[in-house]
């Protein structure tokens, strides 16, 4: 995935206003506790052959979509179960359905979107990098902010203002994310990946890609253009629009309707655009890692077996989802 240094672009404006969607469908909620983008072990990369040339001599794949959510590409002596999640969940959310969990049970490998082993030592991690993401000795949130804007987020975080306002904005707006998502009795331990992880049990389950990926997702711009995006996610937060937000894409997604839930993530893309036309912003969240997902699901199908992975359901809809970009690769019919 390439990422965009901090500092170097408006990426993180039109960004950061779609934290909720990043959270609850794209990137897993734990990548907050990972640290600076590196190298690491454990993610599904399968040997063989570059993508596009891993089906020399086979024919495409065939998809089918039994369930809502749930996706089977097959092909000679292979198959992948695809099961869309949302990383957060409420009391009411319903488990993956019977054929869905059928399908993990008997997989030959599990893959989620970073491997069991991060997952495992994420909380161990998250001092280090919360201590790196203060801001320079002097300044505060409030010299990135309007004096109203500053005034609003005290209210909102009451008596641990203090211990908020020298983080950075991106860790603000994650911080200030939650708080509506804890409002809404919304929370990653109650999340469709948590309780996969947790079937899993002492099964390996491998990762497209790592916590450090998906923390320098967040990270991403300099300091006044993540304040620039914090802005308007507090203004969405006091006004009630992020709520809104939330809660169409959590119905969409409960009531299994692929239908809503590609109209808000088309929605959501259209807006990224018309914020910013470079189209930066969508490609760091979806387009880029879509296009190495397929890759590397393309090699599994050139490997063979029997897989099954869960990731975020906003890659799996739209012109630039990982099954588009699987045909473009000619995997897929």
């Amino acid at each position: 995935m390439s990422l965009q240094p901090r500092g170097t672009g408006p990426v993180t404006r039109p960004f950061t206003r779609f934290l909720a969607l990043l959270l609850a469908v794209a990137a897993l909620p734990a990548a907050a506790q990972a640290g600076p983008p590196g190298p690491v072990a454990a993610q599904a990369a399968a040997p063989g052959m570059p993508a596009a040339a891993a089906r020399a001599g086979r024919g495409p794949a065939l998809l089918s979509n039994p369930a809502p959510m749930y996706w089977v590409l097959e092909s000679e002596g292979a198959r992948v179960h695809v099961f869309g999640t949302i990383h957060l969940g409420s009391p009411g959310l319903a488990d993956p359905p019977p054929e869905v969990l059928a399908a993990f049970d008997g997989a030959d490998r599990l893959v989620a979107e970073v491997s069991s082993d991060e997952m495992a030592t994420a909380g161990l991690a998250m001092i280090g990098p919360i201590m790196r993401s203060t801001l320079p000795v002097g300044e505060t949130i409030g010299d990135y902010l309007s004096r109203h804007d500053t005034a609003a987020l005290k209210r909102v975080f009451g008596r641990r203002w203090s211990s908020i306002e020298r983080m950075e904005p991106w860790l603000v707006s994650l911080m200030l994310q939650a708080e509506l998502l804890s409002g809404s009795g919304y929370d990653e331990s109650r999340g469709l990946d948590r309780r996969l992880f947790k079937r899993a049990g002492e099964r390996p389950v491998l990762g497209l890609e790592s916590l450090r990926d998906q923390f320098a997702l967040l990270r991403a711009g300099s300091a006044r253009e993540q304040a620039a995006g914090l802005s308007k996610l507090l203004h969405d937060f006091l006004d009630g629009d992020a709520e809104r937000r939330n809660r169409e894409l959590f119905s969409a997604y409960e009531s299994g309707d692929a239908a809503a839930m590609a109209d808000i993530l088309e929605g959501a893309r259209l807006e990224l655009l018309e914020a910013d036309p470079s189209g930066q912003a969508y490609a760091l969240l979806f387009t880029n890692r879509n296009r190495a997902w397929a890759k590397k699901i393309a090699l599994w199908l050139d490997e063979g077996g029997n897989w099954f992975l869960f990731a975020g359901a906003g890659h799996f809809f739209g012109d630039t989802s990982v099954f588009e970009e699987l045909r473009a690769l000619g995997v897929l019919r």
